[in-house]
């Protein structure tokens, strides 16, 4: 302890509840750099799952070219959940 300050009773608190330096919560955690939080990485990332998300819908479009017609039951219902996918990517929240 030092001598010239006077002992905080919250002090005397933590150091019956940790007797030591391990089981101290210091308050932070450390962060992989793939979580980069930096607004424009997030903003080309979200840019680049946008493209390979229309990119995949458009390859499965253009498949069997020969044939004239698409068979897409439920089509709407596809649509609007593709919509929706689309929604979440450009407002971040692609889970």
């Amino acid at each position: 302890m030092f001598p010239c300050r006077q002992q905080n009773p919250q002090v005397k608190k933590m150091k019956k509840e940790q007797d030591t330096a391990v089981e101290f919560d210091f308050g932070f955690s450390f962060v992989d750099e793939s979580e980069d939080t930096d607004p424009k990485h997030l903003h080309d990332t979200r840019v680049q799952l946008m493209l390979e998300t229309i990119t995949l819908f458009l390859d499965n479009l253009a498949k069997n070219p020969e044939k004239t017609t698409i068979h897409w039951p439920d089509r709407a219902d596809k649509i609007n959940q593709f919509k929706l996918r689309l929604e979440q990517i450009a407002k971040g929240n692609d889970e």
